[in-house]
């Protein structure tokens, strides 16, 4: 069977981006350790090996088809600034040069493209890479979920054994 990481990749710059650091100053002069750790961490050489995989990008922040639905949805959160979007750009295009399907845009969010992405490989073997509790409603017999923080494995007995849900009762 054929295997595909499918990374919440906008999950991994954050944890680094929101997390103390050491000060990285390129010769721009733009703050990089957030990117540079996230490219640390896609150096797994599981996903070179992989038959696919996808980075997912959260370029929706107040654009996705859900302010459509909800004015209100992540009224909360700013929106990103110029070093973020000067850091996930590059991280973008990195992704891209290192060969992994890229998914971003304005209407959807990681998680929709990572939900679609396993409705389309039904005949492989996915590993989501997110620490996004909602996702674990696509667990089945052929995907699994890795903690991009943690690296705690979930699967559908797990997911079981630890909340006493099946994976179609996440959403409720």
């Amino acid at each position: 069977m054929k295997h595909a990481h499918l990374i919440d990749i906008s999950a991994v710059f954050f944890r680094y981006y929101f997390a103390p650091g050491p000060t990285v100053i390129n010769e721009d002069g733009w703050e990089v350790y957030p990117l540079l750790a996230s490219l640390r961490w896609l150096m797994n050489p599981d996903f070179f090996d992989a038959d696919l995989t996808v980075a997912a990008f959260d370029e929706s922040l107040g654009t996705c088809f859900r302010h459509q639905l909800d004015p209100q949805y992540k009224a909360n959160r700013a929106l990103p600034t110029e070093d973020i979007i000067y850091q996930l750009s590059l991280l973008k295009s990195f992704c891209e040069h290192m060969g992994f399907v890229v998914q971003a845009g304005a209407e959807f969010e990681a998680d929709d493209y990572i939900a679609a992405s396993v409705s389309q490989l039904s005949d492989y073997q996915i590993t989501i890479h997110s620490r996004d509790k909602d996702l674990r409603q696509l667990l089945a017999e052929n995907v699994i979920m890795r903690d991009s923080a943690t690296d705690a494995l979930w699967d559908e007995s797990r997911l079981l054994s630890d909340t006493g849900l099946c994976a179609n009762q996440v959403v409720d």
